[in-house]
């Protein structure tokens, strides 16, 4: 019983982690140069460090292609 429970809390946490990150609302794919490749979806402001760029747009950055 314990290891069902346990099975379905794991599938859960998986599921919210996989579907969390699919967002409708979201602007496409960001398109960044290979010397400032983070950003955000939909954003078209590009940077060299994930730090500043999550510090100018508030969010978690990716490296663009």
């Amino acid at each position: 019983m314990f290891k069902r429970l346990l099975s379905l809390v794991f599938l859960a946490m998986f599921s919210t982690i996989i579907f969390s990150s699919c967002n409708p609302n979201e602007a496409g794919p960001c398109n960044c140069p290979d010397n400032a490749p983070w950003s955000v979806p939909g954003s078209e402001n590009c940077y060299d460090d994930p730090f500043d760029c999550e510090a100018s747009e508030g969010k978690p950055c990716e490296i663009c292609s």
